[in-house]
């Protein structure tokens, strides 16, 4: 009888040290699980900035090509005159499409 009182009391000991081991895996399980839901959700709000920061330079290019005298803002905002439709690649103005003294050529 004491031998069984022995294995008795043993597999309880495991079996409560295993049950403390669960709750410890699900715990990090749950906070890893919240983790990337926040990682995910901040992702998401950086696509949809990223997404209507282009829909504002597609907007201001077409704009620019009905006015140009927003091509100084868009240059000085970075956007190569190449993107403007006023220049090639390298960032030279091919066409004079507005006054001269506003569109000046950046250096690459």
């Amino acid at each position: 009888m004491n031998q069984f009182n022995f294995n008795l009391q043993t597999l309880t000991s495991l079996n409560l040290l295993a049950g403390v081991g669960i709750g410890i895996l699900c715990l990090l399980q749950v906070t890893r699980a919240r983790q990337i839901q926040e990682q995910v959700t901040e992702v998401s709000r950086y696509n949809l900035k990223r997404q209507a920061v282009g829909n504002l330079i597609m907007e201001s290019v077409q704009y620019a090509q009905k006015n140009p005298a927003i091509h100084p803002i868009l240059t000085s905002a970075g956007l190569p005159p190449a993107a403007l439709g006023l220049g090639d690649s390298r960032g030279q103005i091919l066409t004079n499409s507005a006054p001269s003294q506003l569109l000046k050529p950046t250096q690459p």
